[in-house]
């Protein structure tokens, strides 16, 4: 049996090889030592005799000419290679294997839905030993009993976004998307969509990471994963665009977004409620009017409000995305209630899932009021027009002036607004 010890070391009379035995007895490596010249067989044979080294040597070669490994001066050699025991194993599949998406053929995004799919840090399959089909030895010749290896070599089943779990034995998704098995008996996650049309009176839910080079009208769209959409976002605020990850938008117009991760905003946004969970951030010439954006942190943005001096509000906010996903599970409940062709089997789902996502946010609530909020702020780096009200938390006013280059933060419990034009003079106001 193999047992950890402390490394051993050997050396020769000359003190110009030394043999290096690891702590499991399953390795052995030789370093010359200088390059005085020739060193004789004879002592390199009789320092391996003396450290009782009888097994491995045919594996260590062959490992040595895998890898294209030379002695070389002052650089430990492996000469000496023992094994655990291998067993037989078997894949266990955490999915249904026959209903997968095919990367060889081209579908319409309608049809996703029909495959198999995942999200991120899914088990896809478990690798299963059975029974120990060769016993393992050590460079000693001793039988070694623990540490069983398996006869499959995770590597070799490891695709495109996904991974292996050593310690549990398992293959998992690295992203979300649709699971295939390719003909090299390979798993892969499909998580890399660019959709090259407009999105027009359709009600998609779509995995994994999705380029949209069109518009999105009077849809809902949810995106398990990031979503970046070209065109403009138009008329879907009583539908929406939810994302589980991070969302770029161009445009958006009469439109609702709710986003798990971070939103950036590129250009002009009208007339629309947008929801983030982390950061959102507005590019050089972005600009929002007449919108209500919540966020659960930092806010940058161009230029918020209008000259025409529309109401346009700006807030942080506990868990914005998780309000709306409450919110929704709230209306999913009282339909199923109140629809009698509903499948009873929804309700107690649907009961259970709000009552997790009421528990996880009665929890970021509890966080919160631990903190004491100054690291959050809003920073508009041109122009905040009349008509704008800004919130962090329970702190808030509403701007009857224009202000240029500010930041909003909390300071002594108070708002504070810093206007970088004006000698960086510092105006505090308290909730109205």
């Amino acid at each position: 049996m193999s047992e950890k010890n402390e490394e051993k070391i050997y050396t020769n009379s000359a003190k110009n090889l030394t043999l290096r035995i690891s702590e499991d007895n399953l390795s052995a490596y030789l370093s010359f030592n200088d390059n005085t010249g020739m060193i004789d067989e004879k002592e390199i044979t009789k320092l391996i005799s003396t450290a009782g080294i009888t097994n491995g040597f045919d594996e260590a070669k062959k490992l040595n000419e895998q890898n294209n490994i030379r002695k070389e001066i002052n650089v430990p050699f492996l000469i000496a290679k023992g094994a655990n025991p291998l067993a037989d194993s078997e894949i266990t599949y955490q999915f249904d294997k026959e209903n997968c998406y095919n990367p060889e053929v081209s579908y319409d995004i309608n049809n996703l839905d029909n495959f198999e799919k995942v999200h991120k840090h899914h088990v896809l399959a478990e690798l299963k030993i059975t029974d120990v089909s060769e016993p393992g030895l050590d460079i000693f010749g001793n039988q070694v009993s623990s540490g069983v290896t398996s006869s499959l070599n995770a590597d070799d089943l490891l695709g495109d976004n996904v991974y292996y779990a050593e310690k549990e034995n398992q293959i998992l998704s690295l992203k979300p998307g649709y699971p295939f098995i390719d003909n090299q008996n390979k798993f892969h996650v499909k998580s890399d969509f660019f959709i090259n049309e407009n999105i027009i009176d359709k009600d998609l839910k779509i995995y994994g990471d999705i380029t949209i080079d069109g518009v999105i009208t009077n849809s809902r769209v949810e995106v398990i994963g990031n979503l970046r959409v070209k065109g403009n976002i138009s008329d879907c605020k009583n539908k929406g665009v939810f994302v589980d990850g991070d969302a770029n938008i161009e445009y958006a117009e009469n439109a609702r977004i709710v986003c798990n991760g971070i939103l950036t905003i590129n250009k002009n946004v009208r007339f629309s409620n947008l929801h983030s969970e982390k950061k959102i951030i507005g590019e050089k010439d972005s600009s929002i009017a007449s919108c209500l954006l919540q966020c659960g942190y930092n806010i940058t943005l161009a230029n918020v409000g209008s000259p025409f001096s529309v109401l346009t509000e700006i807030e942080i906010t506990a868990s914005p995305y998780l309000k709306e996903m409450i919110r929704g599970t709230q209306d999913k409940l009282e339909n199923a209630r109140n629809n009698p062709d509903e499948k009873e089997e929804i309700i107690p789902l649907l009961s259970s899932e709000l009552r997790e996502m009421e528990e996880e946010y009665e929890k970021r609530i509890d966080e919160l009021l631990q903190d004491e909020l100054i690291d959050f702020q809003i920073t508009v780096l041109e122009k905040v027009y009349p008509e704008t009200r800004v919130r962090i938390f329970k702190h808030s006013k509403l701007i009857n002036e224009e202000l240029n280059n500010v930041v909003f933060s909390i300071k002594d419990n108070q708002l504070m607004i810093n206007e970088v034009d004006r000698n960086e003079e510092e105006k505090s106001f308290d909730n109205e």
